[in-house]
């Protein structure tokens, strides 16, 4: 039953890659996916594809025709600060994320 949830365990934290595994035959009748499911799985995987293409190419346009260029500034001592503290943030939001992506596939 797919509102039980628990056999839709799957070990992969990528959404394209569980979209991709919708598809497979095994995990069809494992996961008990309808056309219906597996078709809106593969929609919203193109929209998040289209979404972030979109937002990089809005970036790359405004690159190449902003008037204002980029330079970094004189000193590099704010961009080593912003690097380790983009990253450990990055790292200390994980579990967070993850954990909440849990509670919210028992959402419906």
């Amino acid at each position: 039953m797919l509102a039980d949830k628990k056999d839709l365990e799957c070990e992969e934290d990528d959404f394209f890659a569980l979209a991709a595994l919708c598809f497979t035959k095994h995990n069809v009748d494992k996961w008990m996916l309808t056309p219906e499911k597996r078709s809106h799985i593969l929609y919203s995987g193109f929209g998040i594809a289209f979404i972030t293409f979109a937002m990089l190419g809005c970036i790359i346009w405004e690159k190449m025709t902003s008037s204002v260029k980029f330079a970094f500034p004189e000193s590099y001592s704010v961009f080593l600060v912003k690097v380790p503290c983009a990253i450990a943030l990055h790292i200390t939001l994980y579990p967070e994320v993850a954990h909440g992506m849990e509670i919210m596939k028992f959402a419906h």
